[in-house]
């Protein structure tokens, strides 16, 4: 696998956005010859290279791999923190810089947590032709009840009010049980100092009740797989299921492929059995790309 770092500028004020992009290994195809492209959001605070493991999973069943951290966290965290609403344009923009710079490739779209929210967020408008499918990893469609608690609302908002920095209201070890991430510092040290204003998480708590109200009102826009972490404290696994499920009741047969993964936590690319998971996302891919 090769990993390399590019920029993008979206020709906004909102300033570029970095993003990785990975290939196979020995692979000099041209960007006018590919023919797979996968576009994989990260979550809150999530960075493409927390994840390479999984990435280098799905190769070379997608011929690249693209994946914009978030303005604000990992590549981009010298960019200051815009709003949620900033995040939905340069995801929908971004999408668009992908068709143009692949433009023979079949692209499939998603993301973790916040990222496949985002995404999500796309089934508003038509999704280009060229996309023929999306993969959910976890999607924070509704916070867990014991994570984004009353509890922690109001410490939050009192804490705003004084002026002082608002932590996010779960644990590493709540995100993950894979041990290797458990002992590294650096991981423990990300989660303790990392700070969103309490806007921001609000913004997040609308867009899942929008996102949520829209999937269950319609079929699916294109093949989706949604990937449900059954031990999910951070997010509700159960809604996760409940937009699935009538995702199904509403779209063809076999559009919609849910899989629960019932002991794993909610950062599922970090997570011990997250081969399992990527070597299902890479059939389900190729199915796809049967079908098509």
């Amino acid at each position: 696998m090769t990993f390399s770092i590019e920029t993008w500028q979206p020709g906004t004020s909102h300033g570029c956005l970095r993003y990785g992009l990975l290939a196979p290994q020995g692979y000099p195809t041209p960007d006018d010859e590919i023919a797979t492209v996968l576009l994989f959001w990260p979550g809150l605070g999530g960075t493409v290279k927390n994840a390479l493991g999984f990435f280098n999973r799905l190769l070379p069943t997608v011929q690249r791999i693209a994946v914009p951290d978030l303005q604000g966290f990992g590549l981009n965290d010298a960019v200051p923190l815009p709003s949620l609403q900033v995040h939905q344009q340069q995801a929908a923009a971004f999408l668009q810089h992908i068709l143009a710079r692949y433009p023979k490739a079949k692209v499939v779209v998603g993301g973790i947590s916040l990222g496949a929210l985002l995404q999500a967020s796309a089934v508003a408008t038509p999704l280009p032709s060229r996309v023929v499918g999306q993969c959910w990893v976890a999607p924070a469609f509704k916070a867990h009840p014991g994570s984004f608690s009353l509890q922690y609302q109001l410490q939050s908002a009192i804490k705003a009010m004084l002026g002082k920095p608002i932590s996010l209201p779960y644990r590493l070890e709540q995100l993950t049980r894979n041990p290797q991430v458990l002992a590294d510092e650096r991981h423990h040290a990300h989660s303790r100092n990392f700070r969103v204003p309490m806007g921001y998480l609000w913004q997040i708590r609308a867009l899942g009740n929008r996102v949520r109200q829209q999937l269950c009102q319609r079929p699916a826009v294109v093949p989706t797989f949604v990937a449900l972490p059954g031990q999910d404290v951070v997010c509700c696994p159960d809604t996760m299921g409940q937009v699935a499920w009538q995702m199904i009741d509403n779209s063809a047969p076999n559009v919609v492929k849910l899989v629960a993964y019932n002991n794993m936590y909610h950062d599922m690319l970090l997570e011990p059995d997250m081969p399992i998971m990527a070597d299902e996302v890479v059939c389900w891919i190729e199915s796809l790309l049967l079908q098509k």
